[in-house]
């Protein structure tokens, strides 16, 4: 259960047969609400789904983590940082004690709170977190992949933001290879005016 692997941008996740209907009908259709800025409606088939896979597969499960992480960023969209803030917190917990400090999904959960602490003015945190979440996603899917280029072109507007620029970065990537030896990559992006946002 939960995701099991990663196809593009998108998380592809597998869902035990009490749930593979309601409980992701109602993930797909709190997007869709969201994206239309249906925000009422969204918020309560992300509760649906979140209350389902808490009865269903205990409160510390990953998928649950995927219904908290929808609620925090539907609530960062709405300006509701607080809210926001305390449902991120509650699935990094459960992402990494289920699936590890270096998984994936662990690092989209830092990419959204840094994005969060962003928006707050919390740079110097939102900073820490934008790397620790870089270097996951170059070190476990490579710095090519879609999740690691959203992250580092989100992390180079984020340094524009506040006045900084690639003379001011000192932050490489470093990915291992097979033969254990250590490739180097800047932090910004080819195009550093393409910025993706979740």
């Amino acid at each position: 259960m939960g995701c099991a692997f990663w196809h593009g941008s998108v998380s592809v996740c597998f869902f035990p047969p009490i749930l593979s209907q309601n409980y992701f009908s109602l993930g797909v259709l709190a997007e869709l609400y969201t994206a239309q800025g249906k925000y009422a409606e969204a918020e309560q088939r992300f509760q649906d789904a979140l209350r389902i896979s808490e009865q269903q597969l205990g409160p510390e499960h990953p998928d649950v983590a995927t219904s908290l992480n929808g609620l925090a960023k539907l609530y960062r969209h709405q300006g509701k940082y607080e809210q926001a803030e305390a449902f991120y917190e509650r699935a990094l917990a459960i992402r990494e004690q289920s699936l590890g400090t270096n998984h994936p999904d662990t690092a989209e959960l830092l990419h959204g709170l840094a994005k969060l602490l962003q928006d707050q003015g919390e740079h110097k945190q939102a900073e820490a977190l934008y790397v620790r979440a870089l270097n996951i996603q170059a070190q476990r899917l490579g710095a090519a992949h879609p999740n690691t280029q959203e992250i580092r072109n989100d992390y180079a507007a984020f340094l524009r933001s506040i006045g900084r620029d690639a003379d001011d970065t000192a932050v490489v990537l470093s990915q291992e290879q097979d033969t254990n030896e250590k490739v180097v990559h800047s932090v910004l992006p080819e195009n550093p005016e393409t910025t993706h946002h979740q």
